[in-house]
Order: C-alpha cells, then structure tokens, then sequence
C-alpha cells in the first residue's frame, strides 16, 4: 500500500505539473505590431563581413512571459528588385534563424538578448539578422501582397505568424494619401539671379547657401521668410523647407508641392496664396533634382527646395502688409493620378512668410 501510494502521489504530481505547463502554454499570446519589420539596416559582424538587421516589432498579450526558441521567415512572393532575393526560391527552403548572443551576432540569427517577452510587454524590438553584402538576402516589401510569412516560435511549443508588410487596412496604413509623418519645419527665401544681394535689401541677417542646380552650378541663398509686396510679383522665388526623418524607417521623396496662403478680412473674403513646385532635395551636402527618387536614412535631416510659380496677390490687406502660413508636401510619386497603396507622403507645417505693403522698407 505505502508504494502504491507514493507512485499514485508521484503520478498526482505529474498530472498537475504538465496540467500547470499546458495552463502556460495556452497562456502565451505573441502578436505583431505595426510595421512589423523595418529595415534593412547594414551592420558590421567582424572584418569583411556584414549583415543586413532587420526589426521586429512584437507585443505581449498573454499572462506568461514568452521565450523565443527559433524564428522561419519564409519569402512567398518573387522580390520585385533584384536587390531583395527573399528568404526562399524553388532550390532552397525558409531562412532559418536561432539565438546568438549580441556580442556574436552571425548571418541566419536574432539577438538572443531580445528574445525574452515579459506579460504584458506591448512594444517589444527582436533584432534578426541575414547575410549582407554581396549576395546576401534583403526581404522583398510589396505592399499590395504581403511578401514574406515570419513564424516564432516558442519553447513551450507554440508557433505565432505574420505576414510582412502588413496589408493596406485603411487609411492609417497606405494609400488614400495618408502621410508618412507630419513635421514642423523651418523655411526661408531666396531670390533667383540676385543670391545675397537680393532686391529686397532690407534683409541683413546672414544668408545660408545650398548647392542648387536650378541655378546652373551656383548656389542659391536663402534668408528669413519676410519680403515685400513688390519682390513677391516678381518671377523665380525659391522656398526651402527645412526638416529631418524623425522615423526609425527610410523614406523616399521624387515630387511635391508648396502652398501657403492666408485669408484677408475685406468684404470678398479673398484668399491669397502663394505656391510651386518641388524642385529637389539637398541631403548630406548634395544636391538631388525633382524626378530622381532620393532615400534619407532615419534620424538625417534635409532640405527641401521649392520654386514659386503660382502667385494670386492683391493689394495687401494692411498696410502693414500680410502673413501667410501653409505646408510644402513631398512624396515617392507612386501613382501621379490615382494615390495607390504604395503612396507615401511627407508634410511639413511651415513658418509664416511675412510680406510688407508695397514700397515698405525697413
């Protein structure tokens, strides 16, 4: 009796030990937030050897920690440059990926530093990383059809997918001309074959020149955002809109627009505005033309260049002159008519441009 007993109680014992780890597996709820991934980002694993990191962005929404054991990421679509060869093609299976240490970081890994998720942990960065350089793998990223299936897997057993990029889903994600990110940005003027001894003389802060090819190989310099009622009639103006890539994401820019405008208080109500084309942008010293698809890294800042070409200005509704505010728009130029899910813009909130009356000096 006393044996029968004790393996009834070591039995027991089991039941409830397994019963307890079928609780916590049942318990686990890893999920994907967006964007999911981002990247590619180049990093160095030794000499002659890089690495393409990419970020995963996970929640935790269970009641038990999580520990990653292994991820597969698997590539279902044909990349659509040749750049991005994806994680799978007919003679090979899904890219395979175990835990390294930080400090070990290898081709086919994630950081074996994130792979522990706390209950309750809403954003959560696992760094994975490819093969770089030459030959190495970028994953395909079409927006229309998600390109890649990432399945995680855990060591209790349980496996959690995605599919990346994530699929449109309204206008918070892509199309229907929804921003990349709206900034604050500074903005000056310069004045077309002029530069710093611009008609408008009473400005006497220093001017800041930017390599321009709008100007044949000179620069174009441009001053605080104030001119006269005068100097604003006349043709080839330029506008530049200052900002940076606050995301941890690239973005690309080929095409935008400027429009500042203000409102007068007379009896027609009528809008004055100011406007014109993209006409480039200057990023690390140099300078890219409007039509060419210009990639700025996260945390780089720029400036964007416009030409004024559209003026409707009247008499200025004081004599002290007017004020106009407005937003310089920029964009990958994904469908001219019809802004398709892969549309991407970038809007900047601009300093006002003060115009005196005409005639008015310093």
């Amino acid at each position: 009796m006393v044996v029968l007993n004790q393996q009834y109680d070591a039995y027991q014992g089991a039941v409830v030990k397994m019963t307890r780890e079928d609780i916590d597996r049942s318990s686990e709820n890893l999920v994907a937030i967006y964007p999911g991934l981002n990247g590619s980002f180049p990093v160095s694993c030794g000499v002659s050897c890089s690495l393409n990191q990419y970020n995963m962005s996970l929640a935790n929404l269970g009641g038990v920690g999580v520990q990653i054991a292994r991820i597969y990421i698997n590539s279902t679509t044909q990349p659509t440059q040749p750049t991005q060869t994806g994680c799978a093609t007919s003679a090979k299976g899904p890219c395979v990926l175990n835990p390294v240490p930080i400090t070990s970081k290898t081709s086919m890994s994630f950081a074996q530093d994130d792979s522990y998720i706390s209950a309750g942990e809403f954003s959560h960065f696992v760094r994975i990383w490819l093969p770089g350089g030459s030959g190495g793998i970028m994953l395909p990223n079409v927006a229309l059809t998600p390109s890649n299936g990432i399945s995680i897997v855990t060591t209790r057993g349980r496996v959690f997918s995605f599919t990346w990029p994530f699929p449109p889903a309204g206008q918070g994600t892509a199309g229907s001309g929804s921003p990349v990110n709206i900034e604050t940005g500074t903005m000056k003027i310069a004045y077309n074959g002029t530069y710093n001894s611009h008609p408008d003389a009473c400005h006497q802060e220093a001017a800041t020149p930017l390599p321009s090819n709008v100007q044949g190989t000179k620069s174009l310099y441009f001053v605080n955002p104030w001119t006269n009622s005068t100097v604003l009639t006349l043709a080839h103006i330029y506008v530049y809109a200052y900002s940076a890539d606050t995301l941890n994401i690239p973005i690309t820019f080929s095409w935008g627009q400027l429009v500042i405008m203000t409102a007068t208080s007379g009896s027609n109500q009528k809008q004055y505005f100011v406007g014109g084309d993209y006409v480039g942008i200057v990023w690390k010293n140099k300078f890219w033309g409007a039509g060419t698809a210009v990639t700025v890294q996260p945390g780089d800042d720029f400036y964007f260049i416009f030409q004024i070409t559209n003026i409707n200005y009247g008499a200025p509704t004081s004599s002290s002159g007017d004020l106009f505010t407005g937003t310089a728009t920029v964009n990958n130029a994904y469908g001219t008519t019809n802004e398709g899910p892969l549309y991407r813009a970038f809007v900047i909130y601009l300093d006002g441009l003060y115009v005196r009356a005409n005639g008015g000096r310093c």
